[in-house]
């Protein structure tokens, strides 16, 4: 009891209607100072959360960038070694003929070109498209062996050729070098072909053959294709010139553009 009611009552004061009320008095006053408490406990409770959340967001945010760039680059090295995995599983395949060193710079570079959102949200798709490239760079055994028996009935002599650059839809695409030094410069529209006097490009569709030149302006060969057989030449024509300026990929490709 406090000390006012003990007052009031040592004075004949008392009422116990009035102590009652008091009573309920002091009872809510605890109750509403309880309530204080907690909400202070409960506000210091939700600042402390919310900084923690802040600080996880903020940690989890720079840890997933650091993650994503490094996940965008393995997937381009894992997309490059499991289209070489690919290669090297018809390298032991008796009946296919191919370079492999084309391949493998082909497979570079088109990995290399790709951006990073196609690496990592198209990866199948990419993986399918180059796949498909590399097995135009294939060449069956039985399908060379009908060019072979086609030439010699056609020009009576064996058919001699040095690179298989790739199959374009019917087109069958072979390279034929010389052993001279000097270069010849072939422009077909725009695309710079260069290597040493006397080769030639010749591609076999429908049991025929022309010069590259031809099958372009016959339509044989389209304007994209052109370009991937230039590209296709370019990495022999580089090994062969490997220390030789015209042949640097930015010199080389740079030609057309000045032509």
């Amino acid at each position: 009891m406090s000390t006012s009611f003990v007052l009031l009552y040592e004075r004949g004061y008392y009422d116990q209607n009035i102590f009652v009320i008091y009573n309920d008095y002091l009872w809510k006053l605890k109750i509403h100072e309880r309530n204080q408490i907690k909400k202070m406990k409960g506000g210091e409770r939700m600042k402390r959360l919310l900084i923690l959340a802040l600080v996880l967001f903020f940690s989890y945010g720079l840890v997933g960038c650091n993650v994503e760039e490094e996940n965008i680059f393995l997937n381009r090295e894992t997309l490059k070694l499991e289209l070489q995995t690919y290669v090297n599983e018809n390298k032991n395949t008796d009946t296919l003929i191919f370079n492999v060193s084309f391949i493998g710079k082909m497979i570079n570079d088109k990995v290399d070109d790709i951006t990073d959102i196609e690496c990592r949200e198209n990866r199948e798709k990419v993986m399918n498209e180059i796949k498909k490239e590399i097995d135009g760079l294939m060449l069956d055994k039985e399908v060379e062996e009908l060019v072979r028996t086609n030439w010699k009935s056609i020009y009576g002599s064996n058919f001699y050729y040095t690179e298989f650059y790739g199959k374009y839809d019917n087109a069958y695409i072979f390279f034929v070098e010389e052993d001279s030094f000097a270069k010849k410069d072939i422009i077909i529209s725009d695309v710079i072909f260069r290597y040493n006097i006397g080769w030639e490009i010749y591609v076999w569709d429908n049991n025929e053959f022309y010069t590259l030149s031809d099958s372009y302006t016959k339509q044989i060969i389209d304007s994209n294709q052109l370009e991937k057989i230039g590209t296709i030449h370019y990495y022999k024509t580089a090994t062969k010139w490997s220390g030789s300026k015209d042949f640097l990929k930015e010199n080389y490709f740079n030609l057309k553009i000045e032509r």
